[in-house]
């Protein structure tokens, strides 16, 4: 109005009043899983929000970073400091909060994960034994040994562990039980090793080998067959002598 005159109405605008704080994320994990090598992981999960800040041992404060839920929720925020370099610089564990900022500038609360960082390879693991015994007729003996808690125990059938005579990997329960059972051929020899992996991947360097030999060859018979006193004496107690395979047991009928 003029004063006197009076205008049409103007085209509307629509104001909307939202005070309310959006959903906090949820279904957060990181990549590579905890615990890691990685010193800049990646965080995902879901945010009901615009944007997503991600914090390191507190909720609040300055953001390590900030990116949209869209990213949060697919390809993950990835935590690195402002020059780009990693966020975590030494071995341990990290709680991040992760909350989600809505279209009104609205703060959800925050979500937290932990995240370990373990770049220490574990210890070597110790071969007690191979077999039912160092020799025996057996083409699958077990790998019995020591190892890291929570390890992979990797089996090599050369010393040293070449990569190339990988034979088999499973758990440190099983390595330090009943063993690891692994195949051989008839009537060879064969040196075991092994490599401890940790939970992050971090591998140990490669145990003392343990020989095992596979016997499958029936021994030649007994020869040359001398009694004493003999051949007709009068003790109760008569001693055979002959000839037989070395280390071989002799069995009387």
């Amino acid at each position: 109005t003029d004063g006197i005159n009076v205008s049409g109405c103007s085209v509307g605008y629509t104001i909307t009043e939202d005070s309310s704080a959006p959903v906090a994320p949820s279904g957060l994990s990181t990549s590579p899983a905890s615990p890691g090598q990685s010193g800049a992981p990646t965080i995902k999960g879901n945010a009901d929000g615009v944007t997503v800040e991600v914090f390191a041992g507190a909720c609040g404060g300055t953001a390590i970073v900030t990116g949209s839920a869209l990213a949060f929720a697919t390809s993950g925020l990835r935590l690195v400091k402002a020059d780009g370099t990693d966020f975590i610089t030494t071995d341990g564990s990290t709680i991040f909060f992760a909350r989600a900022i809505d279209a009104a500038g609205n703060p959800s609360a925050c979500t937290s994960i932990t995240y370990t960082r373990d770049t220490a390879p574990p210890e070597s693991p110790v071969i007690t034994s191979a077999g039912p015994s160092a020799t025996a007729n057996d083409n699958r003996p077990v790998v019995k040994g020591t190892g890291e808690a929570a390890a992979t125990i990797e089996i090599y059938s050369a010393a040293n562990c070449p990569t190339a005579k990988f034979v088999k990997a499973d758990a440190v329960a099983l390595f330090a039980s009943t063993g690891i059972p692994v195949d051989v051929a008839a009537d060879t020899t064969t040196e075991f090793s092994a490599i401890a992996v940790d939970p992050a991947g971090n591998k140990s360097a490669c145990s003392a080998a343990v020989t095992y030999t596979e016997d499958s060859t029936i021994p030649l018979p007994p020869t040359a067959l001398v009694v004493s006193p003999g051949p007709v004496g009068q003790s109760n107690s008569p001693v055979i002598q002959g000839v037989a395979e070395a280390t071989a047991r002799i069995e009387l009928f």
